[in-house]
């Protein structure tokens, strides 16, 4: 059984915690999870999914790929540095599907792993700023009307089914997460995020094609 999914202000996106919250582990004989991640420092997700998978967890690894989570001070990745990222990404991605074909025993964990106060308390970017200020946060999103052209790439790339449109597009307030799928698939660059000093106004959108 494999897992990937992205890092979240060093740690597990909710929906994903909440998985394997319910998820028993007991009778995997081999579990597998790959973590992505927009920058190489991040990390910290060992004491989560230790505390979820305990010791049935059998080979993990992060993979550092363009960054699309761009709503601080910081921008999406370059087209150079998305293209060098991926390319790295395409080798370890190949050197991970061997190491789970063979069954190989691994948790390569990193130095942040083990700074868990930090990863969770830190002010602005530790796990509690998600958990208390972004996640949920889907009435930030603001659609421009006069720009959108009713596409619906937003709701289908919605991986949580959280927006429909009545007159406009809306927001159900219901389980985002805050991936920004919505915001970066629009093609005319219609839907922005405003929350306090998190925003993507006058950022670039992320595009992997």
């Amino acid at each position: 059984v494999g897992l990937v999914f992205p890092v979240y202000y060093f740690g597990l996106p909710q929906v994903v915690e909440l998985f394997l919250q319910n998820m028993s582990c007991k009778k995997i004989s081999y579990l597998f999870i790959v973590a992505t991640r927009g920058v190489p420092i991040a990390g910290g997700l060992r004491n989560q999914l230790l505390k979820y998978t305990s010791d049935n967890l059998s080979y993990f690894q992060y993979i550092t790929m363009g960054d699309n989570f761009n709503l601080d001070f910081w921008d999406s990745s370059s087209n150079g540095v998305r293209l060098r990222r991926n390319k790295n990404s395409d080798r370890e991605v190949e050197k991970i599907a061997l190491a789970v074909s063979q069954r190989k025993l691994a948790k390569r964990f990193t130095l942040v792993d083990y700074l868990s106060v930090m990863t969770k308390y830190a002010p602005r970017y530790g796990y509690k700023t998600y958990k208390n200020t972004v996640l949920g946060s889907d009435t930030c999103f603001e659609v421009d009307v006069q720009t959108c052209i009713q596409c619906n790439e937003c709701i289908n790339f919605c991986p949580m089914d959280n927006i429909i449109r009545k007159d406009t597009i809306h927001w159900l307030q219901a389980d985002c997460q805050l991936c920004l799928a919505c915001y970066h698939c629009c093609p005319v660059n219609a839907i922005q995020y405003k929350n306090d000093f998190l925003t993507t106004k006058g950022k670039t959108q992320y595009w992997n094609y």
